[in-house]
């Protein structure tokens, strides 16, 4: 597969249901699953509503281009779920920092503000890409191109959804 077929993979999926995510959070529907997984280490924004919503999202829009990943449908469905899970997982370590620190959900600290963004920004990617080069053994370097490829578009989309006032922070 060539770097643009892995991307396709790995990232679109991700970007459009995290996008999708960030408007059922804003509009908050399957408000029942809106539960924080574990309030006091990582905070009241860790909730099952994500961690259902954004691997099933993440495996139907995988499933719908699985002819770019060259994967039976069933192969598929399994990537896309377990890459949205890989995403939500590689938050938390993050998050329960940030709450032991003292920084509350959704917030952020002036003093070192800078690490914090790195943090936010490269945690879920480095997940996906771990989990991702994981069950496809990709080559190292390729790996690191699809981290940094994701990096970059993660940084992307949170100014959209900002700017679209979907999400409240970058």
């Amino acid at each position: 597969m060539s770097f643009l077929s892995h991307a396709a993979t790995m990232i679109v999926p991700l970007i459009l249901s995290n996008g999708l995510h960030m408007v059922v959070v804003k509009k908050n529907l399957f408000s029942v699953l809106n539960k924080p997984i574990w309030e006091w280490g990582f905070g009241l924004n860790k909730s099952w509503r994500g961690f259902v919503i954004v691997p099933l999202l993440n495996a139907i829009f995988l499933f719908c281009f699985h002819v770019v990943c060259e994967k039976s449908p069933s192969e598929t469905l399994f990537l896309g779920a377990f890459l949205g899970m890989c995403y939500m997982l590689a938050e938390l370590p993050n998050s329960f920092i940030k709450r032991r620190i003292g920084i509350a959900s959704g917030s952020a600290i002036e003093a070192r503000k800078w690490i914090f963004v790195l943090f936010d920004k490269t945690d879920s990617a480095l997940g996906v890409t771990l989990g991702y080069c994981f069950l496809v053994d990709l080559r190292f370097v390729l790996g690191l191109e699809l981290f940094l490829c994701s990096v970059i578009t993660h940084i992307l989309i949170s100014i959209i959804l900002v700017k679209l006032h979907i999400k409240s922070s970058f």
